[in-house]
C-alpha cells in the first residue's frame, strides 16, 4: 500500500488500551476515518522505557500496517494495531525505530 497521511484524533482510554479515530488520507485525495486500538501490552512492548506518547506509538504502528498490509485491512470496522505483526516480520523494529 502506498504511503498515506495519518492523523490521530480523540484519544480515549479504555480497559487495557487506548483508542483513536485515525484519519487516513491517500495520495489521490481519498480519505477515510477508522477507529484504531493500541493495547497497553503492545505499547509496553514498543515503548520499553514508557517515554513515548501512546499516540506516537499508535501512529508508527498504523503507518507500518498501512505499508505492509493489503488495502482490504481498511475495510475492518476497527483495527487493533497488534495486527501489524501478521503482515510485517520487522514490525517491532520499524515501530520502535520510529
Amino acid at each position: 500500500m502506498a504511503e498515506a497521511d495519518v492523523e490521530l484524533a480523540s484519544e480515549r482510554e479504555e480497559t487495557g488500551a487506548w483508542s483513536y479515530e485515525a484519519r487516513i488520507t491517500h495520495d489521490d485525495g481519498r480519505a477515510r476515518t477508522i477507529p484504531i486500538r493500541l493495547s497497553w501490552a503492545d505499547y509496553n512492548h514498543w515503548s520499553i522505557s514508557g517515554a513515548d506518547e501512546p499516540s506516537r506509538i499508535a501512529e508508527r504502528a498504523l503507518r507500518c500496517l498501512l505499508r505492509h498490509a493489503p488495502p482490504s485491512i481498511l475495510e475492518r470496522a476497527r483495527i487493533d494495531l497488534s495486527l501489524v505483526r501478521r503482515f510485517c516480520a520487522a514490525a517491532d523494529e520499524e515501530i520502535m525505530g520510529g
